[in-house]
């Protein structure tokens, strides 16, 4: 799956705006202002309001950003879905708000949700969105979660995707149900146990992959604390920086989401989805943001990853072919 065009009118900064992406890296670069993450933001809200990749939540559009002078937003996304075309406009103005999709008839990603909410078919794999937003930062890792659901089914991958901000709370919810879950064979019915090791697997071949002295990742049985390995320590993932902090969560709630989504893969990584990240370079080291690119494109080769950054040492390591540069002129974001 991944976006092929994406077509903006009056939004925010943008006058109109028209993109071919590329299907695996598109990296958005610009001073402050020049409608990166108003980019990333419009296509969520797209995708929120779809009934096919949206756990119900719509990311709300305002009239503050209608472009001034203009009278209404329009957007439209364009996708390559399992081979087939799947279509998304949004039209809002400060008095009607209408959307539009390709009929679900036509469209097989509906068939396979369907068949997932009705006949609980485990046999299907999902395609997957999610939005990691610029205030991503994860703060004091939770000792307990309240008010948690736990993993159903493969549409669980979506929950909370596509919000403001990304709730790192319910990951960690997951996370220690899942970890958990996995080592008490007694307790829980195989089906479940299978599909908690298979989401514990994901989360720690996607770490060894991205992360070079980090491993085994785990939950304490007594204490539920989650812990780490660095560079041969055992540490609490608490007493981290904001920056491992932030990207360890990141790459794990991914890889745990990708699991989720495609129970009949035998290397869940490798799942297809749209992969949103404003300021890939946040609170990372500049070793780390050479790196970190390269290192999500071969630990998820099949999603399509659409960030953006102000840093220099990211650009260093990919190709012109995938950077896509923004301009404030007096015509408006370019």
């Amino acid at each position: 799956m991944h976006i092929k065009k994406i077509i903006i009118e009056n939004f925010r900064g943008i006058r109109k705006m028209e993109l071919e992406l590329h299907p695996k890296l598109n990296v958005f670069i610009g001073t402050n202002g020049a409608g990166k993450s108003s980019v990333l933001d419009i296509i969520a809200m797209i995708f929120s309001r779809s009934p096919i990749f949206s756990d119900g939540n719509v990311l709300s559009i305002n009239y503050k950003d209608i472009r001034k002078g203009a009278d209404c937003i329009f957007a439209g996304l364009y996708c390559d879905v399992f081979n087939r075309e799947y279509r998304l406009n949004i039209c809002y103005s400060e008095t009607n708000q209408t959307s539009d999709t390709a009929p679900a008839s036509e469209n097989i990603v509906a068939q396979q949700k369907r068949k997932i909410i009705d006949d609980n078919d485990v046999s299907l794999n999902f395609p997957l969105v999610v939005y990691y937003p610029a205030n991503r930062l994860l703060g004091d890792v939770p000792e307990r979660i309240r008010g948690f659901r736990p993993v159903i089914n493969q549409l669980d991958a979506l929950d909370r995707a596509l919000g403001n901000e990304l709730d790192f709370h319910s990951f960690f919810g997951k996370l220690r149900e899942c970890f958990h879950s996995s080592n008490e064979n007694e307790i829980y019915q195989d089906s479940f146990s299978k599909r908690f090791c298979s989401q514990k697997k994901a989360i720690q071949n996607a770490l060894i992959c991205i992360f070079d002295n980090f491993s085994s990742l785990r939950v304490e049985q007594n204490s539920f604390q989650i812990i780490i390995d660095k560079d041969g320590n055992s540490l609490e993932l608490s007493q981290l920086s904001d920056g491992e902090k932030s990207l360890i969560a990141l790459v794990s709630d991914l890889a745990q989401r990708l699991s989720i989504a495609n129970p009949t893969l035998e290397n869940p990584l490798e799942g297809e989805g749209v992969i949103l990240i404003d300021e890939i370079d946040l609170h990372l080291h500049p070793q780390w943001q050479r790196m970190i690119l390269p290192k999500l494109t071969e630990t998820f080769p099949n999603c399509q990853f659409i960030v953006s950054t102000h840093s220099p040492q990211i650009l260093g390591e990919i190709r012109s072919e995938n950077v896509i540069v923004l301009t404030d002129s007096k015509d408006g974001i370019e």
